[in-house]
């Protein structure tokens, strides 16, 4: 529910409110280095996400396998930093590892009907500390089972050493016609609409929670309206880095940096006029980790001759103290973002 139906349903039950959403199925969290990450069997779901956090001991592979199948019964396509695909078919298992020594968030989204071929999507984003532009990976893989549904997800650590305590893996699913019982995971934590131009619009303050999702809809000025992440209204660029591209190519990277300006925090990389801007942000919150995200905005023109373009960029707040608990995009200059603009802010623990 909203937070509007939230309010009207004061004193009632949280079962007042729709429960039809993702639901947490398993979850694993590291009290100390050493294991794999292994849910064990949960209950089967039409869609599922992934989320997960891995964090080297000294080195880890990300190798991730479902249902204990161990077979050649993977394939998958992958760019690395926008680079040329790579593929591998016949795999034992879906090697999601970037570099073996830095600190990983994974977003995978799956199809997980019986009858079809498990079709999967992920992406991730991986740093070291301090001012380096993290790395970023898409990768299409598939399970090419056609008799059971995902009822498992595992994480090995294979033949290096580690996963480091605090590393996390969270399965998430939500059946077509899911039921209306249970906790939604995702909880929404702000919803605000601009009515009038302004120079930001900011998801106000919000509870620090471990997972962020955050939806912006974003209708700019006619006026030149470069846009910039702000968290917990630490503008200092020095404080952010990112890597971007641009329409499936100009890989740009900014380690401290920000071609906008020196007080305008990280750069989403749109800097061009638009009418229409759409704008999807994952956030690992982890306290005592640097805060790191992905984003995927599409923005155009109005009219059918006016093709979109789209936007891909992972970025990360350096801070490893607190947690965000405020959300802003920026505009590099001037009141840009134009009245009836919208962000929404969901998050769980």
């Amino acid at each position: 529910g909203t937070a509007a139906e939230r309010a009207a349903l004061s004193g009632n039950t949280l079962g007042s409110i729709a429960q039809t959403s993702w639901k947490e199925l398993d979850r694993v969290t590291l009290g100390s280095a050493g294991a794999d990450l292994d849910t064990g069997t949960f209950t089967a779901k039409d869609n599922l996400m992934i989320l997960a956090h891995l964090i080297p001991s000294t080195n880890m592979a990300c190798d991730l396998t479902f249902n204990a199948d161990s077979g050649s019964n993977y394939a998958k396509r992958r760019s690395n930093n926008g680079g040329s695909d790579s593929t591998s078919t016949s795999d034992s298992l879906v090697d999601l590892r970037y570099n073996s020594n830095e600190d990983t968030f994974i977003v995978i989204n799956i199809r997980n009907i019986a009858s079809k071929e498990k079709l999967c999507l992920a992406h991730l984003t991986t740093t070291t500390s301090g001012a380096n532009s993290p790395n970023r990976a898409e990768v299409a893989f598939k399970w090419a089972n056609t008799s059971d549904q995902i009822t498992r997800v595992k994480f090995n650590k294979g033949s290096f050493t580690n996963y480091a305590s605090g590393s996390e893996l969270i399965v998430l699913g939500c059946d077509d016609d899911e039921a209306d019982s249970g906790t939604n995971f995702w909880q929404e934590l702000s919803n605000t609409t601009t009515t009038v131009a302004a120079n930001n619009i900011n998801s106000g303050t919000i509870t620090a929670k471990k997972w962020l999702m955050v939806d912006c809809h974003i209708i700019p000025t006619t006026n030149d309206s470069n846009t910039n992440i702000v968290v917990n209204s630490d503008t200092a660029q020095g404080n952010y880095s990112m890597r971007r591209s641009y329409d499936g190519g100009n890989e740009s990277t900014y380690a401290g940096s920000n071609p906008t300006g020196s007080s305008n925090g990280m750069y989403t990389g749109f800097g061009e006029n638009r009418t229409n801007l759409l704008m999807n942000t994952m956030i690992a919150n982890v306290s005592g980790k640097e805060k790191l995200m992905f984003w995927h905005m599409s923005h155009a023109n109005d009219g059918a001759t006016n093709e979109p373009h789209r936007t891909e960029a992972v970025g990360k707040w350096h801070t490893t103290s607190g947690q965000i608990t405020n959300f802003k995009i920026l505009a590099g200059t001037g009141s840009h973002i134009g009245a009836n603009s919208r962000m929404r802010v969901w998050g769980s623990d």
